[in-house]
């Protein structure tokens, strides 16, 4: 055997292997919390938000028009305030409810998802794509409204206890006519913008967006992979207040350089940036209630910054855009 020959035996096996190396999408004993932020300025200096936390997991199983689906049940927690987090004006505790049902095709590497009182499902994830694959916006669940064409841009691995295939999605934005920065789908996990937001993103707007904050599975964090507080931060619905004062980040997107203030009990506390790879980028010990930083020497994309203090931590996610 030549080693032409060799060299295509080998390479034709490890893509075998990587392509049978399917990460299923969970159904059991895990669970996701989102969040999704929208600021309305209103073309002042102040203005009003909408916070959403809202966790999801599964809960039995049922069948519809002969068809096996998971239910996916969700609860949460509503705020109104004001941009700067500093005061509360309305907020609500949803109990948790149905919010709809999931099933996998396996074979393909798909994700269904069928609304409640809806007869017709939509595409969560495709995770058979490749690289120059295009996806009509109009066959995921929540479009974007802008969006009319998106194609997966690039594929590499997350590691957290194992590799994760992770899909870059690029989004056309018709209103602008340029290709910007979309999700990001980890199998086995789903989007990191938020479980049932396969293409929402709009940080390019720099009002807000919608993340995953943490995924669970089986007791373990999954994501954020470097993060041992996010998950804890968030357990029970009642942190979920705590934990929207503990730090704010401005502006976010940020450009050349991003304000950090701190409630008084988080100062002299450990600031940690870390990139989505969980790449530790900075660690710096935060001495005043206010901190600038400058972000000129971080390239674009999505950052986390977690702030410590003894056993109680606190993460947020920081865009980085120029």
């Amino acid at each position: 055997m030549n080693r032409l020959t060799v060299f295509i035996f080998l390479f034709t096996t490890h893509a075998l292997a990587f392509s049978q190396d399917y990460i299923s999408f969970p159904t059991a004993n895990v669970s996701w919390t989102d969040r999704d932020y929208f600021c309305d300025w209103g073309g002042g200096t102040s203005g009003m938000a909408s916070i959403g936390t809202s966790r999801f997991w599964f809960e039995s199983d049922t069948t519809i028009n002969s068809i096996k689906y998971f239910n996916l049940i969700k609860n949460g927690y509503f705020f109104y305030q004001d941009c700067d987090l500093e005061f509360t004006v309305f907020s609500q505790y949803y109990e948790p409810a149905i919010a709809g049902f999931i099933r996998q095709d396996t074979a393909l590497k798909r994700v269904y998802f069928l609304p409640v009182n809806d007869s017709i499902e939509k595409l969560l994830y495709d995770f058979n794509l490749i690289v120059g694959d295009t996806i009509s916006p109009e066959a995921l669940l929540n479009p974007p409204i802008i969006v009319s064409r998106i194609r997966v841009s690039q594929v590499d691995t997350f590691y957290s206890e194992r590799d994760y295939r992770r899909l870059y999605l690029e989004l056309y934005d018709s209103s602008s006519n340029v290709w910007r920065q979309g999700n990001q789908w980890i199998e086995g996990i789903g989007s990191i913008n938020g479980l049932l937001y396969p293409a929402f993103n709009h940080y390019w707007m720099g009002a807000g967006g919608q993340d995953l904050i943490c995924f669970d599975n089986s007791g373990s964090q999954i994501y954020p992979s470097f993060s041992s507080t996010a998950c804890a931060i968030i357990s029970g619905i009642n942190d979920i207040r705590n934990e929207e004062v503990v730090f704010k980040l401005n502006p976010n997107p940020a450009n050349s350089s991003v304000s950090i203030s701190v409630i008084e009990s988080y100062i002299n506390c450990t600031l940690t940036i870390t990139d989505i790879t969980g790449r530790r980028i900075a660690e710096t010990k935060l001495t005043s209630s206010n901190t600038q930083l400058s972000t000129e020497v971080l390239p674009d994309g999505l950052y986390f910054v977690t702030v410590s203090s003894g056993s109680n931590g606190s993460t947020r996610k920081l865009i980085i855009t120029k």
